[in-house]
């Protein structure tokens, strides 16, 4: 076995640092600036002092530690596969947002997981730039793979952002309504997001509040459950995320991407789920 040269370690060390800044201060100065940016569409703040500055550490934090994981689930996702948890649950499929991938969605995947839903997978969308259309025919694919593994006639998904609107389009455009038994979605823009002006891609344009995928998607055959919060600073105003067509559950201080590792999103998750009738709480 060679030793490592002298001083190898340490300059590792160093670069693995200076990305780490970069990043950290990479995803601060991102945060800042869409929150800047929402505040002009909601000139009355929902929160103030410390509890503006809490928000920004935990979507700062989220933020910095999404990036390490995206890398990783860029490799094939492959065939879903039961859990350890008892049976006797719909399957779900978990559908993350934009310029994200799968492994956004691994937390949550996790903790159903561990709470009794066996078939939890998380997959990604088409290539990158599609419009919503084609991530939706993408995601037909990947429904019908859950369904045939796990043999239910129905699934339910759970998605965040603007994969809760690839989700809407294929149960509204692609009669995928008998495939799907409800929808829970996070931080997803049912109305449309003015940040969405400020992408280049096609699917930017389909999360425009005037686009025909915002109207496409306004009243879905299934049970539709919100999650969402006004200090969401991605769907712009932040109620857009609030539609009158779904079950809705408000969680205050909360940022787009903390969403994704916050109990209180989790515990709703799991109740919309469980309880599709019942009026969803956010109690851990």
């Amino acid at each position: 076995m060679h030793n490592p040269p002298p001083g190898a370690t340490g300059a590792g060390m160093k670069f693995a640092l200076a990305i780490f800044l970069l990043v950290a201060a990479g995803a601060a100065v991102f945060d800042l600036a869409t929150a800047v940016f929402a505040r002009r569409y909601a000139p009355e703040a929902p929160s103030r002092g410390l509890d503006t500055l809490a928000w920004f550490i935990r979507e700062w934090a989220a933020s910095v530690a999404v990036v390490p994981w995206l890398g990783l689930g860029m490799l094939p996702a492959g065939r879903p596969k039961p859990g350890r948890s008892p049976a006797g649950r719909v399957p779900v499929l978990l559908v993350h947002g934009y310029d994200m991938n799968r492994t956004t969605m691994w937390p949550l995947t996790w903790y159903l997981r561990s709470r009794g839903w066996r078939w939890a997978h998380a997959v990604n969308h088409g290539p990158w730039g599609n419009p919503i259309a084609g991530h939706a025919r993408h995601l037909a694919d990947h429904i019908a793979e859950l369904k045939r593994v796990s043999g239910a006639p129905q699934i339910d998904i759970v998605a965040h952002s603007m994969g809760g609107l690839i989700a809407g389009w294929y149960i509204a455009r692609m009669n995928g309504a008998g495939d799907v038994r409800r929808l829970v979605t996070i931080g997803t823009p049912w109305q449309g997001t003015h940040t969405a002006y400020l992408g280049r891609k096609a699917e930017a344009r389909d999360l425009e509040p005037e686009s025909a995928v915002i109207a496409d998607v306004a009243h879905l055959p299934v049970p539709v459950t919100s999650i969402w919060t006004p200090t969401d600073q991605i769907v712009v105003p932040a109620a857009s995320s609030a539609i009158a067509s779904a079950q809705s559950v408000e969680l205050p201080l909360a940022g787009h991407l903390d969403m994704l590792v916050d109990g209180r999103v989790f515990a709703a998750v799991r109740d919309a789920l469980s309880h599709p009738d019942a009026p969803s709480g956010a109690s851990a």
